[in-house]
């Protein structure tokens, strides 16, 4: 198996919580409090061990905050890696509320990080040893870190014979695509903006993704499709993966195992084709669990066998 390595430029420590209901003026006291390490490479790192696979979680963090997140990446026996920065990580606040069985997902921006704490991580990524054979740059940019950031680590991993794979939006994505990426994933949504179509029909999601796999160089782009799957397109190939249908819990959680089983994938040898059918399924799975929940095992393996492949021309 070839060595991983993640990025997560803007973790998160998510803190979830219960309630019974939700009542404005009152103090709502929960029943428990879970602390995990998220943000989008260090849930995608969680994802790989959770397989099996082996993987170091590098990421941009402050002594107090970014600490704890690298405790608690340690206590799940995933490595990992702190960049220091000045500004603070920030916090996610995930309120299962029981009454109404729903969950409320509050996401905070994270800290302005400085030219000089951006180059730092770049040249952590680049100074890595052994270097990695897989680079996995997933979840946003922070503010003050350039939108070209992505496309200057994409170009530098192409230089050093290392296939890259990016699960962004909006700037950092469109910049990143010129760079010749090994894999790229958005999602529906995603997509839709940077082709600019309003709410694409299934049949010019795939002629768009045609177009764009072609114009940008990228060897893979995956195009996710909630409940629907997720289309891969490449020069050549165009094919989409469907899972069954699973009743949902929470969609948090959902891209990153996504991209945590595609990346196993390839990583231990598969196609394409079968990352992103192993793909679909953590997707599919992690949907399944509460709150900010990655993937069950089990429950991935059984959904994997159910997934389906399908072709449109």
């Amino acid at each position: 198996m070839g060595g991983i390595l993640t990025l997560t430029m803007n973790p998160t420590l998510d803190i979830g919580l219960d309630v019974e209901r939700l009542v404005a003026g009152q103090k709502l006291r929960s029943d428990t409090v879970r602390r995990e390490p998220g943000g989008g490479g260090i849930n995608v790192a969680r994802g790989i061990k959770r397989l099996g696979g082996e993987v170091c979680a590098l990421f941009a963090g402050d002594d107090v905050m970014g600490a704890q997140l690298h405790t608690l990446l340690e206590e799940r026996s995933v490595a990992a890696r702190r960049v220091p920065v000045r500004g603070v990580v920030r916090e996610g606040i995930s309120v299962w509320v029981r009454e109404q069985e729903a969950l409320f997902h509050f996401v905070m921006p994270g800290p302005d990080l400085s030219e000089g704490e951006a180059q730092r991580a770049l040249d952590a990524v680049l100074d890595h040893e052994p270097c990695p054979d897989w680079l996995v740059a997933s979840g946003s940019l922070p503010p003050g870190v350039d939108d070209d950031f992505y496309a200057r680590l994409a170009g530098a991993a192409r230089e050093r014979d290392i296939r890259f794979v990016l699960d962004s939006h909006g700037a950092p994505l469109r910049a990143a695509l010129r760079e010749r990426s090994f894999l790229v994933k958005c999602n529906r949504r995603e997509f839709a903006a940077l082709v600019g179509a309003d709410e694409p029909t299934p049949a010019e999601v795939r002629e768009l993704a045609r177009g764009l796999a072609a114009e940008s160089g990228v060897r893979a782009l995956v195009i996710t499709l909630g409940a629907d799957g997720a289309l891969l397109t490449t020069r050549d190939d165009q094919v989409g993966f469907r899972p069954p249908r699973v009743e949902p819990q929470s969609p948090v959680g959902a891209g990153d195992s996504f991209v945590a089983a595609c990346v196993y994938e390839l990583a231990t040898g598969g196609s394409l084709r079968a990352a992103v059918h192993s793909g679909v399924a953590g997707a599919a799975a992690a949907v399944k669990t509460p709150g900010t929940e990655l993937f069950d095992l089990e429950e991935y393996r059984r959904i994997r066998e159910q997934t389906g492949e399908y072709t449109d021309t």
